[in-house]
C-alpha cells in the first residue's frame, strides 16, 4: 500500500478531529451561552475590582457590573479619565459604591500593590478582573530597556500581584470567586513591531489556564479572553500604521466583550472572541507555529509598516533594502497574475514613504502608552 496517500489521509483526519473540538467549544459558548451571567447571585459578590476601568473593555466592564448590583473598585492610571469615568458610573448608578485609585501599574518596585491593599483592606471583593495593558509599537532593539520593563509591569507583573493578593484573600476566606485576566489574539502568533505586546499576553494566558486548575476545587473560577480588535483607546494613536488601520475597522465595542467576558466566567477557561482569534486559532492548527515563525521572519522586510519603524542607523543600507523589497513585491505579485498597481500606491504609503519621512515623526520611544 502506498505509504503517502494513508499518510495524508490520517492527517486531514487529525485535523478534522482538532478543527471539530475547537468548533464545538467555540460555538456551544458562542451560541449556548451568550448573555452575562449574574455575578452578584453565583458569587454572592459584593464588590468588583476592576484594572484599567476607566475606559474601553475595563469601563464597559464596571458598567455592566454596576447594573448587576455589585459595587466597583476602579484601578486604572492616574490621569483625568478615570475621574471622568468614576464621576460617569456614580451618576448613572446612584445606589452603587463606586471608588476609584490612580496609580502606575508599570511601577517596577510594586509601590501600587500597598495602595491597593491599604483601600481594600475592609472591602469583601470576589470579583477581580485584570484589564489593564497597553502597547507599544516599535522593534525591540530600538525601544528603550526602561519602557519594555514598564510594559511588562503593566501587562503581566501587575496581575500577578493583584491576582496574588486577592486570590489568597478569597482562599482565607474560604469563599467563592472569579479571577479574570484580558489576554489578545496576539498570543497565539508571532508579533513583530509589538514583541512586547504579544509576548505579556501569551504569558497571560498560559499563567492564567495553570492557575485555574489549582484554584478551581476551591471554588475561585479563572477566566482569560482573547478578544478580537476592539473599538477602545488601544487604537486612539496608531500612527499610520497599515495593520493598526485595518485592525480598527474591523473593531468591535468594548461592551461586545465584556459581555462575552461576564457570558463566559465559570462555563469555560479560555474564551476566543472575535473573527480574529477565531481564524487564528484554525490558522494554526494548519500552519504549525515553528513554520508561521520561519514564515514571519523571512517576510518582515516586505512589510511597509517594518520599514516606517525601523531606525535608521544605516540609511544607505536601509534604502537598497526598501528597494530589494519593492522588486520582491513586485515579483511574487507577478507571478501571482496580480496587478502590482493595485497594490503599489498603499505600499508606497505606508513603507517607501518612510524615506522621505523624519525619523522623529515616529521615535519610538515617543509612542504613547495606549491603555485598554
Amino acid at each position: 500500500m502506498d505509504p503517502v496517500p494513508l499518510a495524508l489521509s490520517v492527517c486531514g483526519v487529525l485535523f478534522l478531529i482538532s478543527w471539530i473540538s475547537y468548533s464545538l467549544h467555540y460555538f456551544f459558548h458562542a451560541w449556548v451561552t451568550p448573555t452575562p451571567r449574574d455575578l452578584k447571585k453565583l458569587y454572592d459578590a459584593e464588590w468588583a475590582l476592576v484594572t484599567g476601568g476607566s475606559s474601553g473593555i475595563g469601563l464597559a466592564l464596571c458598567d455592566i457590573l454596576c447594573s448587576q448590583g455589585i459595587n466597583v473598585f476602579i484601578v486604572a492610571k492616574d490621569d483625568p479619565l478615570i475621574g471622568q469615568s468614576t464621576k460617569e458610573l456614580k451618576k448613572k448608578y446612584p445606589d452603587r459604591d463606586i471608588r476609584a485609585l490612580g496609580v502606575d501599574l508599570g511601577d517596577r518596585n510594586g509601590g501600587y500593590l500597598s495602595k491597593i491593599e491599604k483601600q481594600t483592606k475592609n472591602l469583601r471583593i470576589n470579583l477581580i478582573f485584570n484589564n489593564a495593558g497597553y502597547i507599544r509599537v516599535g522593534l525591540f532593539p530600538d525601544d528603550p530597556v526602561d519602557a519594555a520593563l514598564h510594559n511588562m509591569e503593566v501587562n503581566v507583573t501587575s496581575s500577578l500581584r493583584i491576582t496574588h493578593l486577592f486570590a489568597n484573600r478569597l482562599l482565607d476566606r474560604g469563599e467563592k470567586g472569579v479571577i479574570g485576566f484580558t489576554s489578545s489574539s496576539s498570543c497565539f502568533i508571532p508579533c513583530p513591531m509589538s514583541a512586547m505586546y504579544g509576548a505579556t499576553k501569551a504569558f497571560l494566558t498560559h499563567f492564567a489556564t495553570s492557575l485555574a486548575a489549582e484554584v478551581r476545587p476551591s471554588g475561585i473560577q479563572v477566566l482569560v479572553i482573547h478578544p478580537s480588535p476592539v473599538n477602545s483607546n488601544f487604537y486612539s494613536d496608531t500612527r499610520g500604521l497599515g495593520a493598526m488601520e485595518s485592525a480598527r475597522k474591523t473593531a468591535v465595542s468594548a461592551e461586545t466583550v465584556a459581555k462575552s467576558i461576564l457570558s463566559s466566567v465559570g462555563r469555560t477557561v479560555i474564551k476566543d472572541q472575535g473573527y480574529f482569534t477565531v481564524g487564528a486559532r484554525l490558522l494554526l492548527k494548519v500552519l504549525d507555529l515553528n513554520l508561521f515563525a520561519d514564515i514571519a521572519a523571512a517576510g518582515i522586510g516586505l512589510a511597509g509598516d517594518y520599514w516606517k519603524l525601523k531606525k535608521d542607523r544605516n540609511p544607505e543600507k536601509k534604502e537598497r533594502m526598501m528597494n530589494k523589497s519593492d522588486v520582491l513585491r513586485k515579483n511574487m505579485f507577478h507571478a501571482a497574475r496580480i496587478p502590482f498597481s493595485e497594490f503599489d500606491s498603499t505600499w508606497r504609503h505606508f513603507g517607501c514613504t518612510a524615506r522621505q519621512q523624519n525619523r522623529s515623526a515616529l521615535q519610538v520611544d515617543e509612542v504613547a502608552s495606549l491603555i485598554r
